[in-house]
Formats: structure tokens, sequence, C-alpha cells
């Protein structure tokens, strides 16, 4: 690792807007194999006000499968901030990258990661990557020499009263 700190770099898989903690949903996270592909697949979800003057009774919600190619390893581990001592601590974005008020991004990369030099045999660690999703209080994180996304597109949803 040569002493490097691990740093949060973007990573924009999805629209800016919907890229907020604890607005991700995240669903179906887990192992894939097909005979010519294997990794790690998710869908993740997100909410955004809808537009017109429906905007204060209903909701847009869009979701996006994401598929991680060249998977080497993945986890999930739980990150409640403050309230619980024995969680594995997580890099985080600096406060910068706040989209509004205090509501950090959802999903980034990390570079120089210590999980990734744990996972991968030294001759690939430099074309691996480490990425992160939030969903509320859980981190899930995969190695992987890369990403592709299907937008699975957008439909309105009454707000709970």
């Amino acid at each position: 690792m040569d002493g490097q700190e691990e740093r949060c770099i973007p990573w924009d898989p999805i629209p800016h807007e919907y890229n907020r903690a604890s607005d991700l949903g995240i669903t179906n996270f887990g192992e894939v194999g097909v005979e010519t592909v294997d990794g790690v697949v998710c869908i993740v979800h997100s909410s955004s006000p809808a537009d017109g003057p429906e905007r204060d009774t209903t909701r847009r919600d869009h979701r996006w499968r994401i598929f991680f190619e060249g998977t080497r390893a993945f986890r999930l581990r739980p990150v409640i901030f403050g309230e619980w001592p024995e969680a594995l601590p997580i890099t985080l974005p600096p406060k910068s990258w706040s989209i509004s008020g205090n509501r950090r991004v959802a999903l980034w990369e990390i570079a120089s990661s210590v999980y990734v030099a744990q996972s991968i045999d030294p001759g690939d660690r430099d074309e691996a990557r480490h990425y992160v999703l939030l969903n509320h209080d859980m981190a899930y994180e995969v190695v992987a020499f890369g990403y592709r996304v299907e937008d699975l597109g957008e439909y309105q949803r009454p707000l709970r009263s």
C-alpha cells in the first residue's frame, strides 16, 4: 500500500440528484453467475420530489441495476455513527460532497483501499476498484474491475400520510 491513506473519489453510476445518503435503497445485493459472466449485482433506488402540481403528494422513484464485473470481494457491514463502537470504521467522503444540507452522497469509490490490498493479488491491485454504496446504516462494498449500469426507469408513488 506504500503507506498511502485511503481517500474517497467520486463515483457517479446514477444521476447526482438521486445520490443521497439515507435516501438510497439497495435490494437484491449478491452474487450472480451465468455461463460467460460472474460478478455481483444489486438494484439501487432513490426518490426525488415529483414535478408539477403533484409535488406535495407524490414522489418519483427511480431504479437502476448495477452489475460489478470481475468481482473479487464484497461485504456488507453496519455503519452506525457514534452508536455502535464495535462497528467497523468506513472512509467517508468529505462534507463538501454534501448534496443538500448535511446529507452526504450515498455512492463513492475508495482509492488506496486496504480492502483491495486484502482481497486482490498484488499484480492486479492497480486495476481493481473499491466501490461503496451506503444504504441508511449499512455499507455495501465491492472490489471489482469495473461496473455497468442499467436504468430500470421511474414511476411515481403517493407519499405516505
